[in-house]
């Protein structure tokens, strides 16, 4: 494939995500034509990285650690767990899921 437009057919979303959109020409493997078409793509980049250039923060180790999501304890979604259980919680939560449904 060979882009018809030559450059800017490229971004980055705000989530430092990498697309890549536009016409292309098709070719085979000796050159010749056989056609056109629209190729689209994303996430084909290093996004963690991208992220750090985007928003002008030193791309090192150190902050892509701190790029890095940390998973809930077993403990916290035990804690949830109950919460969400607890009697005057979960007709709360029940209130709450009711209006959302009743909105749509």
């Amino acid at each position: 494939m060979i882009p018809i437009v030559s450059g800017g057919q490229s971004g980055f979303f705000g989530s430092g995500l990498h697309y890549s959109e536009g016409a292309v020409y098709l070719k085979d493997l000796d050159g010749n034509s056989i056609g056109q078409g629209f190729a689209e793509s994303t996430g084909y980049a290093d996004m963690p990285m991208n992220r750090l250039k985007l928003t002008g923060l030193p791309e090192t180790v150190e902050m892509l650690d701190k790029l890095i999501i940390p998973q809930p304890s077993s403990m916290l979604k035990l804690i949830s767990f109950i919460y969400i259980l607890w009697p005057s919680n979960r007709s709360k939560l029940k209130k709450l899921l009711t209006n959302c449904v009743d909105s749509m």
